[in-house]
């Protein structure tokens, strides 16, 4: 995906920059075959010619500067959960309003950085013994959390919060994992490999899960988890 994506389409919440430029180094600034190494091998002048012609043709992709108050203030707008800022093999970014109904743990094999632009998040992730524990990150904080944790990041619809992360490996699966209100027992996994983060991995979980009585249903106590994303919607 280009490296403007996401921050182009409102020109507000970002500095207007074209895609591409091409840098062509000055004259002073080319290699020249050294006087002792002329009339050498053959060799050494097509190496030399190969940089030189490198350095004619390098390009450099714009960097983004992205307002983050104004893409929330989008987000808040259009009713949209997510906004994805750049996706690049090192590094992914977007914008992510709260979700009332967030239940589930999420577990994927990036690090992940949260910064809460607006609100406070209640970071609930589960240890290897299987405790539930939580992270408060408040307004304004940051917090850095491992690869491979079970993570269920819970703020309200009118919280935004700044996550950046890597994006996925080909093939690479990202799981949703939920358990029971009552008594904690495993309920139901759901599994993507997400090759677009646009594509709103975590919409499609809910949907799915939601939608399944008997995948919200426990096997061990019989509770029967409310769908969270109906009650959400009516009152919407």
């Amino acid at each position: 995906m280009p490296i403007a994506m996401g921050v182009a389409e409102n020109p507000a919440n970002a500095v207007a920059m074209p895609a591409t430029k091409t840098l062509r180094p000055p004259a002073c600034a080319r290699r020249d075959i050294p006087q002792e190494m002329k009339g050498m091998a053959p060799v050494a002048d097509k190496m030399l010619n190969a940089v030189n012609a490198y350095d004619q043709e390098r390009t450099m992709n714009q960097l983004p500067v992205v307002k983050l108050q104004g893409i929330a203030q989008e987000l808040a707008d259009s009713g949209q959960r997510v906004k994805v800022l750049w996706q690049e093999p090192g590094s992914l970014a977007f914008v992510a309003r709260g979700r009332e109904y967030r239940s589930e743990f999420h577990i994927n094999g990036s690090d992940e950085v949260t910064y809460m632009i607006k609100g406070t998040m209640n970071l609930h992730y589960r240890t290897p013994e299987g405790k539930e524990e939580i992270a408060v990150i408040p307004e304004g904080s940051t917090n850095w959390m491992p690869p491979g944790v079970p993570h269920s990041p819970r703020f309200p619809p009118d919280a935004f919060a700044l996550i950046v992360e890597r994006q996925r490996h080909p093939g690479e699966i990202d799981k949703f994992h939920w358990y029971c209100p009552k008594c904690d027992n495993f309920l139901h996994e759901e599994i993507f490999v997400v090759t677009d983060y646009r594509a709103d991995p975590v919409s499609q979980a809910y949907k799915r899960f939601f939608e399944n009585e008997d995948a919200r249903t426990c096997k061990k106590c019989g509770t029967v988890m409310p769908n969270a994303l109906a009650q959400a919607a009516k009152k919407s």
